[in-house]
């Protein structure tokens, strides 16, 4: 799946600075209240990897896990986010 699809699957779905975003999908966002202001920085690595960052603070992995959860990710592959997926991701941020 590609960001951009992950994106509007999450909703708020916008591109900014070359990057979709979108609302974050973990549950306690927000102090539970949600994602109101999209925070989630999604994008494609060469190897076609995606690559997540919330900007409200919440885990590589609480993200990886629920976004996961919601079918949105194959399950095969790669099964938490690994330290070179963070920097990648750090990197790009």
């Amino acid at each position: 799946m590609q960001a951009e699809q992950i994106a509007k699957q999450l909703g708020n779905a916008k591109k900014a600075n070359g990057q979709w975003v979108a609302s974050c999908p973990v549950p306690g966002h927000g102090k539970g209240n949600g994602d109101k202001n999209p925070s989630l920085s999604i994008d494609i690595n060469e190897q076609g990897v995606p690559l997540f960052h919330c900007h409200g603070g919440c885990s590589q992995e609480d993200v990886f896990q629920t976004i996961r959860e919601l079918h949105l990710l194959r399950t095969h592959g790669t099964a938490r986010p690994t330290r070179q997926h963070q920097t990648d991701t750090a990197q790009r941020l």
